[in-house]
């Protein structure tokens, strides 16, 4: 897909910052994520027959507007400014489209090879590519590696905490799956990777529900499963791959403007 960018404009609050709302707290949670962030692409069908196009940017950019008025951070900065500063020329990013057709193939081509379970497309897309990324390591090594996959999940409607509905992202945790092979094995098996990932995504889940009364409790969790992950990446010898969904995180179901049902969403 081929994305040209028609016209740019800067969106200033549509009125000053009231003084009480001049200032937000964040969240051990906030803090211990640290600051991230992701532009996303909502891609609509172009059938655009009385002029809607227009009426539904002014539409979005008005409200914007409003919403920097009410939410300080999004306009703001953090106090005091630490910033890390990165140069991300040599970052490829490419997007590869999964059809209907493919992630059919793919969850028949897990079942017959292992148990028949209940599959979701973003667990047997994840699994092809983690198997893909074996393959690649094996090919420069020349055999299979051991490797781990860590996968963000998200807390939201997960705990008893009194969280808002209609937001997402910052509140997550990760799973870690680990594929170690045995000396003589020489290629993995795509239902292998799909049961990896459905196991450490039931067990991060278990262990969250332990926890998932307490505030407290919740946050030392997270610090431990944050430590595990950096104890994976200084002591594993072999790879380590990230992955991450934007479905996950019922992005999908929160944007939903009430214009089509059928939309595209993307990270930029």
């Amino acid at each position: 897909m081929k994305v040209d960018i028609i016209s740019e404009e800067l969106i200033k609050p549509s009125l000053p910052t009231p003084l009480v709302l001049r200032s937000y707290k964040l969240s051990s949670f906030d803090l211990l994520r640290g600051p991230s962030y992701i532009s996303i692409f909502l891609c609509f069908p172009s059938n655009d027959t009385n002029n809607q196009s227009s009426q539904r940017v002014k539409l979005l950019q008005e409200s914007l507007s409003k919403t920097l008025t009410q939410v300080y951070p999004l306009a703001g900065q953090t106090i005091p400014d630490i910033k890390l500063g990165a140069r991300n020329n040599n970052v490829v990013t490419k997007i590869f489209v999964f059809n209907g057709e493919a992630i059919s193939k793919l969850i028949a081509m897990a079942k017959a090879g292992g148990k028949r379970q209940l599959i979701s497309d973003t667990a047997i897309v994840t699994a092809a590519i983690w198997r893909v990324l074996t393959k690649i390591a094996q090919a420069r090594h020349g055999k299979l590696r051991p490797c781990v996959a860590t996968y963000v999940l998200n807390m939201r409607g997960k705990t008893a905490l009194p969280l808002s509905k209609n937001a997402f992202g910052n509140l997550c945790f990760q799973s870690i799956a680990r594929f170690v092979p045995s000396n003589d094995q020489s290629k993995v098996e795509l239902h292998d990777l799909v049961s990896l990932l459905r196991d450490s995504v039931g067990k991060a889940y278990k262990d969250l529900l332990k926890v998932s009364n307490n505030g407290d409790d919740l946050f030392a969790s997270l610090i431990d499963v944050m430590k595990e992950v950096s104890d994976e990446y200084d002591n594993m010898e072999g790879d380590i791959y990230a992955f991450s969904s934007i479905v996950e995180f019922t992005a999908y179901e929160l944007c939903d403007f009430g214009w089509v049902v059928d939309k595209y969403m993307c990270p930029k």
